[in-house]
């Protein structure tokens, strides 16, 4: 099915217009069409408040609200025991990471 999204203005041109074809399912057509009548509005205006609507959307990670992750991160720490001791500065150390490996570490200095 064949909708006609109406006079689409080119960015940079002031009465350079042309009417866009959007071919869609006729499912997807019935759906829009409904849902621009609710509102009292064309299916024109209504495409256009969807796309200023998502465009004002801070952008979402997995299509999740920033509640939801939150949600989720809480529910994932709290699987995880808090019994475990805290690991000391020493031991957490880069000297120390690259001991273990017995990588030596160099001090480099500045070329003047």
């Amino acid at each position: 099915m064949r909708a006609e999204a109406g006079p689409a203005t080119l960015k940079g041109s002031t009465n350079c217009q042309m009417p866009t074809m959007l071919e869609v399912e006729p499912e997807v057509a019935s759906k829009i069409q409904a849902r621009a009548r609710e509102r009292g509005v064309s299916v024109d205006v209504y495409l256009r408040e969807l796309i200023d609507q998502k465009g004002n959307e801070p952008e979402s990670s997995n299509g999740l609200s920033s509640q939801e992750r939150v949600r989720m991160l809480r529910e994932w720490a709290s699987g995880h025991s808090r019994d475990k001791p805290v690991l000391s500065e020493n031991v957490i150390s880069r000297e120390s990471i690259y001991e273990e490996r017995g990588l030596a570490t160099y001090a480099v200095a500045a070329a003047p």
